[in-house]
């Protein structure tokens, strides 16, 4: 292995959108989607939009435009993908 290589190299970082209000469906899916479609060149890594969690199950079906996990409670999403993830981002 590579000096700053890490063992998971290689495997996309894989992201989970917590809220999709109005808010979260006009401005941060798009730009998650384009970061999908851009990481590997800007970045040198992938990123994976994998999880969509949001208060509101009806949020949650509006904002999915493929199969990706849906939960509606934050726990749920984390207890279902901790042993998996790289980074959390907790935001206020």
């Amino acid at each position: 292995m590579a000096i700053g290589e890490s063992a998971d190299a290689g495997r996309p970082l894989r992201l989970a959108l917590v809220g999709c209000g109005w808010f979260a469906v006009r401005a941060h899916l798009p730009a998650l989607e384009k970061l999908e479609r851009t990481s590997t060149k800007a970045l040198g890594f992938r990123v994976c939009l994998y999880a969509l969690c949001s208060r509101s199950a009806a949020n949650v079906e509006r904002a999915r435009k493929r199969s990706l996990g849906a939960y509606t409670h934050t726990f749920s999403l984390l207890l279902s993908h901790m042993q998996r993830a790289r980074a959390w981002l907790v935001t206020p």
